[in-house]
């Protein structure tokens, strides 16, 4: 249990995207390589970053990272105050990420179509995007996904999610879902695709064991 101050804030706003040495932090953040490398130490010291060593040009430098991640969370209810810090699963991460899609009512097919992709080997990643993601979705709005599936796989699941109705007991919506099969999602992502660079920032990932996207 820790309290998150503004520069604890932004030191893991940028771990979350990938490992740092706190010199490299340091310059990226403005900040003062002491400084940073205070907060990494304690955070390491807390159990909630990670630390290894990294190959460099000369001999070997320490990284930090998040590992599997935490959740903090605080509750004020009548009679009850709690602060708490809880490491996560995989499963508890994709939930957060659907629960953190503003609207409601789109929880359940998404939590559906997450049920649906991690149980298909050929399927490597899924995330949404598009009005669902961003939050501004009507109610007929589709669901748009974005799939990276096995090169082998890729016709198969095109027929089967281009255009998927989603049953739950909330009722249906139709999923689109835009397939790239791996080797082409790498060689679009590589040559600056328009597309993925247009969708990259509303991107809410499903299912991604292999960190693709």
């Amino acid at each position: 249990m820790f309290e998150v101050s503004r520069a604890k804030k932004q030191i893991l706003e940028k771990l979350v995207k990938r490992s740092w040495a706190p010199t490299d932090l340091a310059r990226d953040l403005g900040k003062s390589p002491e400084t940073v490398y205070n907060h990494l130490n304690d955070l390491a010291e807390m159990g909630v970053l990670e630390k290894s060593k990294e190959k460099a040009k000369t001999r070997p430098k320490t990284v930090y990272s998040i590992g599997e991640g935490f959740v903090q969370y605080l509750a004020v209810l009548p009679g009850q105050f709690m602060l708490r810090t809880v490491e996560i699963n995989e499963n508890k991460k994709v939930l957060l990420r659907i629960w953190a899609i503003p609207q409601e009512r789109f929880h359940p097919y998404l939590e559906e179509i997450w049920r649906q992709v991690k149980k298909d080997g050929g399927i490597r990643s899924a995330a949404v995007y598009g009005s669902v993601a961003r939050g501004t979705a009507d109610e007929d709005s589709d669901i748009d996904l974005l799939l990276i599936v096995e090169d082998e796989a890729e016709e198969r699941i095109r027929d089967d999610y281009e255009s998927r109705v989603l049953e739950t007991d909330e009722g249906s919506k139709l999923a689109m879902a835009k397939v790239f099969s791996r080797s082409d999602y790498i060689e679009s992502r590589d040559s600056g695709s328009d597309f993925l660079e247009r969708i990259q920032g509303d991107l809410h990932v499903l299912h991604d064991p292999e960190r693709i996207l």
